[in-house]
């Protein structure tokens, strides 16, 4: 069985083990982005599999990122999260929200290993140069 093309403007892959996953764009009424959403679909279990689905052609500094999510099924977890410094699908960065844990993980993915940076409850993550900075409303928790 072959792997589902990514969506028109996205790439999409694994960090981990399991299946690649299977990436939509879908009709969503109840979205802030409606009528469609991007969703990850594949109800997989492996433990220890992060699918990744990032947009095509984006470079961006001095930016703020904010993302709002919808968890609909998953029993391993049901979290997702904003990747940057994207370079392949075992090395970037990503703040993931998880639902399950009710909490955001700031983690450096490196050679495929996700090394936690930083735990938080939900805050933003701005960046200015090579600098990235989260804050909760309004005030700064730190920098990196």
């Amino acid at each position: 069985m072959h792997p589902r093309p990514s969506p028109h403007g996205f790439t999409c892959g694994l960090t981990g083990c399991g299946k690649t996953g299977v990436w939509v764009v879908k009709a969503d009424a109840s979205a802030p982005s409606a009528p469609n959403v991007l969703a990850q679909v594949d109800p997989d279990a492996t433990d220890y599999r992060f699918p990744v689905c990032v947009v095509d052609g984006i470079s961006a500094v001095n930016v703020t990122l904010s993302v709002r999510f919808k968890p609909v099924s998953g029993a391993v977890d049901q979290a997702a999260g904003l990747v940057w410094r994207y370079k392949d699908v075992n090395n970037y960065y990503i703040v993931r929200a998880n639902a399950h844990e009710n909490n955001v993980t700031l983690y450096k993915v490196e050679g495929g290993k996700r090394i936690s940076l930083a735990l938080q409850r939900p805050a933003a993550l701005r960046r200015r140069g090579r600098h990235f900075y989260r804050s909760r409303r309004g005030r700064s928790l730190d920098q990196g």
